[in-house]
């Protein structure tokens, strides 16, 4: 870990949204938030939940791998980052 960083430790199954970083405020008074959200994704186990203010999404498995389903008020770019070592079975987004 280098200095400038924090090291993160996620449960199996955790979705981690985050914002990009040209975010500097979220103050309701602040610019509008961006439409892109980078997903931290670690696939091995089934996880549902709100990854912020009208944003739900919900990892399972399936018989072809693992699948990330988002649904939001707004349209949304997805940057999705598979965080296994080798991503085998393959995670898919719907």
């Amino acid at each position: 870990v280098a200095p400038d960083e924090i090291p993160v430790w996620l449960r199996g199954g955790a979705v981690l949204g985050l914002l990009p970083d040209t975010v500097t405020s979220l103050a309701p008074y602040g610019p509008a938030l961006p439409s892109r959200r980078d997903l931290w994704v670690h696939p091995i186990a089934a996880w549902q939940g709100r990854l912020g203010p009208g944003i739900a999404a919900r990892l399972d498995a399936d018989d072809d791998g693992w699948v990330l389903r988002v649904e939001a008020d707004d349209p949304l770019e997805l940057q999705v980052r598979d965080l296994r070592p080798s991503p085998d079975p393959p995670l898919r987004v719907q």
